[in-house]
Parts: structure tokens; C-alpha cells; sequence
């Protein structure tokens, strides 16, 4: 009887554990389908705003360097227009990947929305923010430019205030014919 009983129980102890693999499977799942953009696999807003608002804290905390830059394809409409959106979703898909290289594994590349981008880079100054951006455009396809906004995090600041003021700079950026980066006053 004991023997028949100890077989059942690893039989139980078996299908809770595979059981619980499968949840934990979907779980993963379920959260990379709801923190990641589908077309390019970079984060999407809603990991965008999780990473800004820890960063953010631990740049209060710490005093340390945290910089945001608003970035956007100049032109991009035109790549749509003249040679279809699946033309655009590749040079989409191009540069996530190339941008996505060409930063450290603690930056954080997200797309905010159709050909705009944001970039997250903790211990960076604004002068280094932009560098990094200059070396983000010279890795973007030739058939548009890019154009980008930077500003640092204050004390003081909300993930809002900082966006707001990254586009700004990035507006600024545009007006002057695009293809450069402007700081955030």
C-alpha cells in the first residue's frame, strides 16, 4: 500500500510540475507580448514608462547621470508613400536591430510610435546622450535621416515632464531642417 501511495504522489508531484512549467511558460509569454513591440522587438511605451520611472528614482538616489533622447526618421513618410509600408516596416525592423547594437545592454531602445524611437541612457551625460546619438544616425539606412531631441533628468522630474521635453528639443531639431540633435534647454 505504501509503495502504491509513493507512486501516486510522484505521479501528482509530476503533473504540478509540469503544470507549473506551462504557467510560468505562458506567464513569460504574456509579458513579453505586453512589454514588447511586435514589429521591431524593442520595448514598447508601457516597458518604456517601467524603465524610465525606475531609472529615474535610481538617478535621484544615486546623483547620478540619466539622459533621454526623442529620436525620429526624417522622411519616413516618403518611404512609405514611394515605396509601400512594408518597405517602411523593414527599414523599421533595420533600425531597431542596428540601434539595438550600437548601444550598451543597459541603454534601453524603445519604440514610442510609428517611426519615432526613444532611447534611455543611464550614466550618461547630456554631451555623451549626444554622441550616442550622432552614432545611432550614422548607422540609419540611407533612405532617411534622422532627427533627435535630448535632455537629462532632473530632480524633481516625472517620466512626463522628461518626454515632454525631449520632444521639444526634438521638434526644435526638425524645424531646423531635421537630420540633427538638438538639447533640451
Amino acid at each position: 500500500m505504501a509503495t502504491v501511495l509513493a507512486a501516486a504522489a510522484c505521479a501528482v508531484a509530476v503533473v504540478l510540475a509540469l503544470w507549473s512549467a506551462r504557467a510560468t511558460s505562458r506567464l513569460r509569454a504574456a509579458e513579453r507580448l505586453a512589454t514588447t513591440d511586435p514589429l521591431t522587438g524593442l520595448a514598447n511605451r508601457r516597458q518604456l514608462d517601467r524603465v524610465l520611472c525606475a531609472e529615474g528614482a535610481r538617478a535621484v538616489r544615486t546623483g547620478g547621470d540619466l539622459c533621454v533622447a526623442f529620436v525620429d526618421l526624417d522622411g519616413f513618410k516618403a518611404v512609405n508613400d514611394r515605396t509601400g509600408h512594408r518597405s517602411g516596416d523593414t527599414v523599421l525592423v533595420t533600425v531597431a536591430a542596428a540601434w539595438s547594437a550600437a548601444l550598451r545592454p543597459y541603454d534601453l531602445l524603445a519604440r514610442h510610435g510609428g517611426d519615432e524611437f526613444v532611447v534611455v541612457l543611464p550614466d550618461c551625460t547630456p554631451e555623451g546622450a549626444c554622441r550616442v546619438v550622432d552614432r545611432l544616425r550614422s548607422t540609419a539606412p540611407a533612405v532617411t535621416g534622422v532627427s533627435a531631441g535630448v535632455t537629462a533628468w532632473r530632480v524633481g522630474d516625472d517620466p512626463v515632464a522628461v518626454l515632454d521635453r525631449a520632444d521639444t528639443a526634438l521638434r526644435r531639431a526638425k524645424a531646423a531642417g531635421g537630420g540633427r540633435t538638438e538639447l533640451a534647454d
